[in-house]
């Protein structure tokens, strides 16, 4: 389904290549993946406070044409991706300026190997419109760190279907549960294809339904910091 996809590592496996970025930086940086609804903001602002790490979480900056790409998903794919990949990209020129360990909400890789990807399959996005953003993404991308881990949050269309409506965003109400179920496909090939060159951890959102509780957390930090020091030799100060 996704041009980028490369299912053939699984989760937790030493990486094929490790990141340039965890070798030559003494910051680590941590990403919560996932689909819309996951609970990725949630899970990244805990784990920022448990690990004092400082957290970039994704803007809610206004997109002008996202309420619109719900409506006709054909028309206003293209430019409501090179919004969000732009918002990203500010993001991230702001993460990687932080003295700090960082955790992220949502990845830059995301928005084009993801949602814009699976818009372009989808039919969203045509063949012209697709190449040109391409072009843009590989130019941003190839300046930016990929993650010392990734944390991806895996849920089923009804939790994320219950979460949407639960935050009442008036621009979500219309999603469509097929481009949904699309988007969980492309998540799960992505984080599949990333772990060959970070690693990644996969987390049961439902598990994380109620909120994060302490004894949950102190496992998942547990196993954050074996991932991360069998790649980058650092302690945590917690």
């Amino acid at each position: 389904m996704n041009s980028f996809a490369n299912p053939v590592i699984g989760v937790d496996t030493p990486p094929a290549i490790i990141p340039k970025s965890s070798v030559v930086t003494s910051k680590v940086t941590i990403s919560v993946a996932g689909n819309i609804g996951a609970g990725k903001t949630t899970l990244a602002q805990r784990i920022s406070e448990i690990l004092h790490f400082e957290s970039f979480l994704e803007p809610v900056a206004f997109n002008p044409y996202l309420e619109d790409f719900y409506l006709q998903p054909n028309r206003w794919s293209f430019p409501l991706q090179v919004v969000f990949l732009t918002q990203k990209f500010k993001l991230m020129q702001q993460l990687q300026q932080s003295p700090h360990h960082r955790v992220l909400d949502r990845t830059l890789q995301e928005d084009a190997e993801v949602f814009a990807a699976t818009q372009f399959h989808s039919g969203f996005m045509d063949q012209r419109d697709w190449e040109a953003y391409l072009e843009l993404y590989r130019t941003v991308e190839s300046i930016i760190v990929i993650p010392d881990l990734i944390l991806y949050l895996q849920a089923d269309l009804d939790l994320l279907l219950h979460r949407i409506g639960k935050r009442s965003r008036a621009a979500e109400k219309p999603i469509a549960l097929d481009y949904l179920a699309n988007l969980n496909q492309a998540y799960d090939c992505w984080a599949e294809a990333m772990s060959t060159k970070t690693r990644v951890l996969k987390i049961r959102a439902i598990d994380y339904e109620s909120g994060p509780d302490l004894k949950r957390l102190d496992h998942l930090v547990y196993d954050i910091e074996r991932l991360l020091v069998r790649t980058i030799p650092l302690k945590f100060q917690r």
